[in-house]
Parts: C-alpha cells; sequence; structure tokens
C-alpha cells in the first residue's frame, strides 16, 4: 500500500492504494462486467491493472479517507471470487505493497502496532524483511477469513494514512517477478492455486481439472520441507549443517502454525523434534522483528523457553544456538538454567534475545529485578509441559506471567496431554491450536525392539555381568534403576569385572550432571546409570496407569525418610537427548506406563533403530502388566519374550554374587563421598579457600585415591570353562586379548626377575646409586 498524495482536488488529497495479486485474482475483476464503472460512480475511485504471470498490481486511485477505504472493503471479496460478497468459508489472502519507511508503521514501536491489528481483526498479519525486486517495496500479507481481511486491511490502511514515505521510492514492476526469491519478498509464485467458488469454476475449468488442482494442493502440503517454509536463508543453512534433511512429522505441521502466529499445544513423543519444532520458528519472528526495524529497534528480551530440569535447558540453548549460529552478533541466546542467579545477573542485564532457564531460576531473576519482560515479551516456550508441575513449579509459573504483557505469544510442548498440561494450557494459551500427531507413543516395531525377561530379583546382577562381559549387547546402554544408591551399587559392582560405567546422580550440581551427560555422548564411557527418580515422586507409593487410576498402594519407607538433598530442577528420563543410545536396560522395572514411554524413549531415536530389555522380577509382575496393558490400548507393539536361558550363567552365579555383596551400603557410601570430595577439589567457588588453606586440599585429594572396593585380578578375567557351551564363541576374542595381556604381564615379570638377580649380585647395590654410564 503506497499512500501517495500526490495532489489536491476538490474531494480532498488523492492517494493510491497498490495491492499485489495474482493473475487469477485480475480475471475475477474483470469477469464481473461493469465493476470498473461502479467503482469510479459509487467512490470516486479508479482502479488500473498492471498485468504479468504469474502476479499483477492492482493500483486503486482515490480521495485519501473513507472513500478510499470502502472502496478496497468493496474491491476485496470480487478479488477472491466471492459473489456479491458472501463469504465461501475459504482462507483469503491479501498482499500490500508498500514502500519499507511505511511497512515499519504497520509494525510499530516494539512490534506493538501489528499486535493489536491481529488481535482486533483476528487476521493474521505478516510483513515481509526483504524487498521486492529491483524496488523500495515490501509486501504485508493479510490472511484469515473475508471479514477478518476487511478488518485488517482497514487497520493496516489507518497505520499509514498520515505517513510520509521517507527515501528514494521506487514501484515494485510484476515484469520483474523473480520466482527463487518468491518466499524472500511474498510473492506470488507460478505454483500459485486461487480457490475458486462454483460460480467462476463453472466457466472457466472443468470438473477433471479441479480435481488435479485439489491432488496437487494436497501433495504440496504433505510433503512440507524447510525450504517451503519461507524461512531465512540463514537458518536454513544452520539446518543443513545440523544435518536434519527434512523436518520431522510435528515439524512439518508446527512450524507454519507458529509462523503464522497462532498459540499452540503439540503433542509428541520422545524423540521427535519438539526441540526444533518451536525453536526455528522463534528464531525466525526474532529476525523478521530486527529486519524490518533496520536495526533502530532497542534489544531487548523477547523470547523466552522455559524447561522443567537443568539438563534440559541446556540442551535446549544448545540446539537454538546452532540453529543461530549463521545469525551472530544478530541474535544472542543465554542459558541460566545451569547458572547461579550472582554469575547470570551481568549476562542478563545484557539483553539476549532469547533467555532459556528452569521456572525456577527465572522467577528469582524477575524477583531481583535482573530482567524485565513485561514490555518486551513477544514469544513463550514451556518444554515438557506435562513436567513444570511435577516438578513443583505451579507457584513460580503463576509469578512468571503475572509479570509477563498482555499480548504474546505462546506454545506448549509435551510428550502426554495429562491434566497439568490442561491447567497450563488454561492459564498460558490463547485460543489455541492443540497438534495431536496420529502416531503411537512408541516406534514401531522394525524400529524398537522391546524384549521383557521374568526372572528372580538376585538373578538380575548375574544377567548383566553375563550380557557386558560376554558382549551380548554392544553400544551405548543407559541403565535405570530406581534409586541413586542402586546406581551407585550397580556401579560398584560393574567395575570388579573391570565393566567401565558412569552414573548420573541428581545430588549433584548441574555443572557436574552436564558434563557426565556430555562424556557420555561423546564416547567416554559406553554405559550410564541413572534413576528417574523425578518420576518416582510423582508416583510415590501408588501404581497408576495412563489415565491415572490408582491400582495399588505401595509405600517406600526409605524414601520417606531420606535425609538427601536433590536437586529440584534435575531431571533424567524426560527431554534430554542422549545420542546414539544403542539399548536401554531396565533393571528395576518402572512403577507407571509413562515412566516405562519415556525410559525406552531414550532409544531409537532421530531415525536410527534401537533395543530395550526389561528385567521383571515376581513383585514388579503387577507393575508389567498393567504396563503391558497401556500399551495394547494405546496401539505400541507387545513386549517380545527374551530367548535366555538362566541356567545357562550358573558358573557365574558364584561371582556375579561375591561382587553384589561387595557393593554394601558403606561401601556405597563411601563411594558417593569420594564422588562429592572429587567434585570439591574442581569447584571454581571453592578454588580461593584451597589456596588459602592447602592443607584441607591435600586431605581431600589423599581421600581420593582410596579404593572403595578390592578390585580382584582374577574377576576382570572370564575363564573360559565358567562360560556357557553356546556363549563360547562370543568370547573368543575376549579370551585372545585377554591372552596377549597375560604375556604382556609376563614379559614385565621375567624384566622384574632379571633386575632382581643383578641386584643380588653386587652387595653394595641397594637401588638407590646413580646407573653406571654404558660406553
Amino acid at each position: 500500500m503506497t499512500m501517495s498524495q500526490d495532489e489536491e482536488c476538490e474531494t480532498g488529497t488523492m492517494a493510491t492504494v497498490r495491492i499485489l495479486v495474482a493473475k487469477a485474482m485480475m480475471d475475477n475483476f474483470y469477469a464481473e462486467d461493469g465493476l470498473k464503472e461502479k467503482v469510479k460512480s459509487n467512490y470516486n475511485c479508479k482502479v488500473k491493472f498492471i498485468s504479468s504471470s504469474p502476479e499483477c498490481v492492482a493500483k486503486i486511485r482515490g480521495p485519501l479517507g473513507q472513500n478510499l477505504y470502502s472502496c478496497i472493503s468493496f474491491l476485496v471479496p470480487w478479488l477472491f471470487g466471492c459473489k456479491d460478497g458472501v463469504d465461501d468459508g475459504e482462507e483469503k489472502d491479501l498482499r500490500f505493497l508498500m514502500h519499507k519507511s511505511l511497512s515499519l508503521k504497520v509494525i510499530g514501536e516494539g512490534a506493538n502496532t501489528i499486535k493489536n491489528i491481529k488481535l482486533a481483526s483476528g487476521a493474521n498479519v505478516l510483513v515481509h524483511p526483504k524487498d521486492a525486486p529491483h524496488s523500495t517495496d515490501r509486501v504485508v500479507q493479510v490472511t484469515g477469513n473475508l471479514l477478518e481481511v476487511i478488518d485488517a486491511t482497514k487497520l493496516v490502511y489507518e497505520a499509514v494514512a498520515d505517513a510520509e514515505v521517507e527515501g528514494e521510492e521506487k514501484f515494485y514492476n510484476p515484469s520483474k517477478h523473480d520466482e527463487f526469491n518468491v518466499p524472500d519478498y511474498g510473492g506470488f509464485s507460478k505454483t500459485f492455486k486461487l480457490k475458486k467458488d462454483e460460480f467462476f469454476q463453472a466457466s472457466k475449468v472443468t470438473s477433471d481439472e479441479t480435481k488435479d488442482e485439489e491432488t496437487d494442493e494436497k501433495i504440496i502440503k504433505e510433503n512440507l520441507g524447510f525450504h517451503d517454509m519461507e524461512l531465512d536463508e540463514r537458518i536454513q543453512k544452520s539446518i543443513a549443517k545440523i544435518g536434519w534433511a527434512k523436518p520431522t512429522l510435528i515439524q512439518e505441521k508446527g512450524i507454519p502454525l507458529i509462523l503464522d502466529g497462532k498459540d499452540i499445544l503439540a503433542r509428541g513423543r520422545t524423540g521427535s523434534g519438539k526441540t526444533g519444532a518451536f525453536a526455528i520458528p522463534m528464531i525466525q519472528r526474532i529476525l523478521n522483528v530486527k529486519n524490518n526495524l533496520d536495526g533502530s529497534g532497542s534489544q531487548c528480551v523477547r523470547g523466552i523457553v522455559l524447561c522443567p530440569s537443568r539438563e534440559l535447558a541446556k540442551q535446549t540453548a544448545l540446539v537454538m544456538t546452532q540453529l543461530a549460529m549463521n545469525c551472530t552478533g544478530i541474535i544472542r541466546i543465554l542459558d541460566v538454567g545451569s547458572k547461579e542467579v550472582d554469575i547470570a545477573k551481568p549476562f542478563l542485564k545484557d539483553l539476549p534475545d532469547i533467555v532459556v532457564c528452569t521456572p525456577g531460576r527465572l522467577a528469582t531473576h524477575i524477583r531481583e529485578g535482573n530482567v524485565d519482560l513485561k514490555t518486551s515479551l513477544e514469544f513463550l516456550v514451556i518444554d515438557e509441559a506435562d513436567l513444570v508441575f511435577t516438578f513443583g513449579f505451579e507457584k513460580d509459573i503463576k509469578y512468571i506471567l503475572e509479570n509477563l504483557p498482555k499480548v504474546y505469544q505462546a506454545c506448549l510442548t509435551s510428550a502426554t496431554l495429562s491434566e497439568d498440561v490442561e491447567k497450563l494450557k488454561r492459564l498460558v494459551l490463547n485460543n489455541p491450536v492443540v497438534l495431536k500427531l496420529q502416531e503411537s507413543d512408541l516406534p514401531e516395531s522394525n524400529v524398537l525392539t522391546q524384549y521383557v525377561l521374568k526372572l528372580e530379583q538376585h538373578d538380575k546382577a548375574t544377567l548383566i555381568y553375563a550380557l557386558f562381559k560376554l558382549q551380548l549387547i554392544r553400544g551405548k546402554t543407559i541403565i535405570f534403576v530406581m534409586t541413586v544408591d542402586r546406581c551407585y551399587k550397580l556401579k560398584l559392582f560393574l567395575e570388579q569385572f573391570a565393566i567401565p560405567c558412569c552414573v548420573l546422580n541428581s545430588e549433584l550440581p548441574a555443572a557436574s550432571r552436564c558434563h557426565m551427560v556430555n562424556q557420555f555422548n561423546s564416547g567416554a564411557f559406553n554405559i550410564l546409570i541413572t534413576a528417574d527418580e523425578k518420576a518416582l515422586e510423582n508416583e510415590e507409593g501408588l501404581l497408576v496407569n495412563k489415565k491415572g487410576k490408582i491400582m495399588k498402594k505401595i509405600i517406600d519407607h526409605n524414601r520417606l525418610h531420606s535425609k538427601r538433598k536433590k536437586d529440584s530442577e534435575s531431571g533424567v528420563v524426560r527431554g534430554i537427548d542422549f545420542q546414539f543410545v544403542s539399548n536401554v536396560i531396565n533393571f528395576d522395572f518402572p512403577k507407571s506406563y509413562d515412566s516405562y514411554i519415556h525410559r525406552v524413549g531414550r532409544t531409537a531415536r532421530a531415525g536410527y533403530n534401537g533395543t530395550s530389555l526389561s528385567l521383571v522380577s515376581m513383585k514388579e509382575h503387577i507393575y508389567f502388566e498393567a504396563i503391558e496393558e497401556e500399551m495394547v490400548k494405546n496401539g505400541c507393539s507387545p513386549l517380545t519374550p527374551y530367548q535366555f536361558n538362566m541356567k545357562e550363567l550358573d558358573g557365574l552365579k558364584y561371582r556375579a554374587t561375591d561382587a553384589w555383596g561387595i557393593a554394601s551400603k558403606n561401601r556405597i557410601r563411601e563411594a558417593r563421598l569420594k564422588e562429592i570430595k572429587r567434585e570439591m577439589t574442581k569447584s571454581e567457588k571453592l578454588k580461593a579457600y584451597f589456596e588459602e588453606n592447602p592443607a584441607d586440599q591435600s586431605l581431600i585429594k589423599h581421600d581420593e585415591k582410596v579404593e572403595v572396593t578390592r578390585h580382584m585380578r582374577h574377576m576382570r578375567n572370564l575363564p573360559e570353562y565358567i562360560i556357557p557351551t553356546s556363549l563360547r564363541t562370543n568370547s573368543m576374542m575376549l579370551n585372545s586379548k585377554s591372552s596377549n595381556k597375560k604375556k604382556g604381564n609376563q614379559n614385565i615379570l621375567q624384566k622384574t626377575k632379571r633386575k632382581d638377580k643383578r641386584q643380588a649380585a653386587d652387595p653394595l647395590q641397594f637401588g638407590m646409586a646413580e646407573k653406571r654410564k654404558r660406553y
């Protein structure tokens, strides 16, 4: 729209409004006889088309004021083929052309004007960030039903009516149409097809042609790629560098909705790409705002991403940083979830564009005045929304919402649609689109293979020993147990057989936990043992199914009387992207369907195959039956019995039993203390203290060297005579490696013996004299 106030006349100042239309829209206008005469007689306006293909420019010239607006409102229905102004129910897409200085008026300071237009009209309004080819024009796109588009047109008209064009003015000529750059400036592509009502279809196309048009449109929607989403070139380069070849289902459906300014509630299973679904449009929207402001706008916090755990916050910030890697200096992303309040304060004062944190940490920063969101926030995301209240953040969420502006776009993502999600939906979202993908809670059986083995509780340790020592399981593996103590017991057990592993402990600082996740992802360890204690706190004492029905009450007195303090913002089962996990083992079977889904969901992600193995004892059988029933109801593949004869492991039982007994409560306590002391020596906060008190540091380091368990050398090797006959072929490689080690050890022993003999031959040589030089 160009308000060219070029001359005065009897009826007032004359102005010209320009609308970018598809060629089919121009045909609709000329299909109605006498329409140009009606415009001239009724509104004292003239309509002229600059014709080209596939797009044209409609120039409407008339007196500035109500007449010109009424003329536009009269013409819009005819352009879309709505006879006599009757809405046909289809979405309308109207695109105004205006000088880029006027497009800034549509956006307004802090994007307030465009927000008000959207709220008042109900239409979606988008100002495209780049100029149309060989011009100073930009496209303002208005979409919605017929009445919404007409209402938005009036508001856009009012926003620029009194504004003056700043700088050189060069009008867009549709003959300069550039098909390649259509997504950048918001033009019409050659593939654009206008949905016409039956009045015009009857005179222009046959029924067969209509079917072809509908089929083509459906194919385009179902095969939407990142390049079809009108994303900034810098974001597309980042996506290509990350290696995302095509969008996942939730990304394909969710990104366009968020880019259109809609609030959404997106449900998708673990590993479905929910982070990308909200991160990509958030970065795009902020880029659009900054491009439209041409650097003149103030720097402020425009996006907030809330995650239930610090580990997930750090991972989300990393993904968003990778997506914005080509926007260095333009978009800044800050993770304050894993930083202390005092450390994060100066970073927040620099006003990053996007802040990623936990609700508790953000509420603290707002209370202390470190960040003000009331005037700047435009985009709010709550990731893993079904865990936010579970982690005890309900009060923090309500406090945060009280300190947000009245108008902002929001997005909730969740793997399940629980009662907590419904509460959040009512608190946060405004008339949202619920994106519930038609998919099962777990991948298909050809991607994820689920096994179950029923055995006695005391046989679990023997089986784990055999699986790893005989290399029956290969690749990265996560083992889930019920408590942190069980984590350390299993770790001490495996270390006695020289099986390296690590523990993800919720009681350690966030930086230590994130470091451990990075160590596992980088391949430093192939076995990670962890406990989903947050899930257990939600289920404490209860056996529940997916619908929340209590099936049995079981009180865990040890948990009730535990004095250990866990990080309230720690979470393992949900959200964290453990990379390239081949196997998940449920050493202790979960107590609910949700816990099982999210545990097993750590594998078979991002197109890779995975395997899960659940060990079920007699006491856990009631949980297994309830979960298996829920899986059948929800369309998940049933668990396959793991064909393994436990009698073949009788030769390994005595070793496993001894090693399990050695990992006693006292040794578990010592192992945990040793880990805490190691963290103390690495702590930056205690660095100054240890410099002043070196004796304390040396004492702690001395304690670190104390062995927690007695490592017996014979336990590290597996003699062939105790290996089951059916599994000996798998142990040939192990035996060959161990024999090579033995040969190396024998060589060392022979050298030491020869040295001892030389020393014994010289009674004056006690090993302390200088070595004699040999010439």
